[in-house]
């Protein structure tokens, strides 16, 4: 029988199925007794600041180009794109 104070969190955390859940739950805080609470939740993002992801259409030399220079390319156009509209960094976001 499911506790109806934890409708939903019941559904994520409870059960053998659902250790994987329990598991990553832990390194952000959660202990035992709290999997008992009537609802508990995880907030969407610790930053108080979360980039959006978004649908672009680039030319194909210009998307290799910016591929090509590895790891964290995705971050270096965003701060391109940033100074190139005169923007603060995201460091500065707080």
């Amino acid at each position: 029988m499911t506790d109806k104070r934890r409708r939903y969190s019941s559904l994520v955390v409870d059960g053998a199925p659902q250790a994987p859940s329990r598991a990553m739950l832990y390194p952000v805080g959660f202990k035992e007794e709290d999997f008992a609470r009537a609802e508990f939740g995880v907030p969407k993002s610790l930053e108080p600041y979360v980039k959006q992801p978004i649908s672009i259409r680039l030319d194909p030399d210009l998307l290799k180009a910016m591929r090509d220079t590895g790891k964290g390319w995705q971050t270096r156009a965003n701060d391109a794109l940033r100074e190139h509209f005169g923007l603060s960094s995201h460091e500065d976001k707080s």
